[in-house]
């Protein structure tokens, strides 16, 4: 997997961007799971989380990942 190419090019296939398309689910998902075990942390430790961090915890890994 060339990772310098774009999935959404003129010289390439559905078949060929679906690679680039689970490696995003991976890098997702990862984050996703990472987030969850610092919470985990956090919360055994007494630690709150205000609400504007937990909301950018659930969406920032989808936009980052989607538009960059």
């Amino acid at each position: 997997m060339d990772l310098n190419l774009k999935p959404f090019s003129s010289h390439g296939s559905i078949a060929a961007a679906i690679p680039f398309f689970i490696f995003v689910a991976i890098a997702v998902g990862l984050q996703y799971f990472q987030m969850a075990q610092m919470n985990n942390r956090n919360r055994k430790t007494g630690t709150p989380m205000p609400s504007q961090q937990a909301a950018m915890q659930r969406f920032l890994p989808i936009v980052l990942h989607t538009f960059i």
